[in-house]
């Protein structure tokens, strides 16, 4: 199971105790000052970060059980990929138990619990589970890694290749994660919407279907990156 409650606390503690201008303690909120939070860090940063290489084996592990190829870890969003069905991997990565009990610790005004959400594409698939706390890792396990070696993947055009031959486009920010269908689009549409803007380029200040088609080549490819538009 996904352990999140120490990685949380520790998390906050280190945000809130990075460097400020002039060094200043970068945070002003009842409860909170620089003693308790260094206080936090002594206490439960070593076992913060086993819990932080505990969800990454576990993701490791749930990924290769269920033939997938990819595994993005950020503080905030969880990623398992591959070419096979990737259906079955979402409960045993987030089992409906642990779903509860993370919906309840997570959010006291009881919002909707994340669930992971399943996207398909010609050529494999992605299931994601993201939430607004930071608590899934700490910053010395985000990455993607590749299932079959467990090695961290740190080429950014080598990780967006990887994506791409799944028919996804990349995610950008640090680190890289593999971008929304429903706020991207598949490999086949992407490719037909580069090949389009760069054909309408020039007529761009002449007609407004050559000012529409470059408009939105530009607005997905500001937060999201593919071969031939990074």
């Amino acid at each position: 199971m996904l352990r999140y409650e120490r990685i949380h606390e520790v998390a906050k503690a280190r945000r809130r105790l990075a460097p400020g201008r002039r060094d200043r303690y970068a945070w002003r909120q009842d409860g909170c000052n620089r003693e308790n939070d260094q206080l936090t860090l002594f206490t439960f940063e070593t076992a913060a970060l086993a819990d932080s290489e505990h969800n990454l084996d576990f993701l490791l592990a749930t990924a290769l059980a269920h033939d997938q190829q990819y595994v993005v870890l950020t503080d905030t969003k969880i990623q398992i990929a591959g070419n096979g069905s990737v259906d079955r991997v979402a409960n045993p990565m987030a089992p409906v138990e642990w779903r509860q009990d993370f919906g309840e610790w997570l959010d006291e005004r009881c919002l909707t619990t994340p669930v992971p959400a399943v996207e398909h594409t010609t050529r494999g698939g992605v299931v994601t589970l993201q939430t607004w706390r930071h608590c899934f890792c700490l910053k010395e396990h985000q990455g993607v890694y590749e299932v079959a070696t467990g090695r961290r993947m740190t080429n950014r055009e080598q990780i967006g290749r990887a994506f791409w031959d799944l028919g996804f486009a990349t995610w950008r920010g640090r680190p890289y994660s593999i971008a929304r269908l429903q706020w991207s689009g598949e490999r086949e549409e992407l490719e037909e919407l580069t090949a389009l803007a760069g054909r309408y380029w020039r007529s761009v200040s002449r007609t407004d279907v050559a000012k529409k088609i470059v408009s939105a080549h530009r607005s997905i490819n500001r937060y999201a990156a593919w071969p031939g538009s990074w």
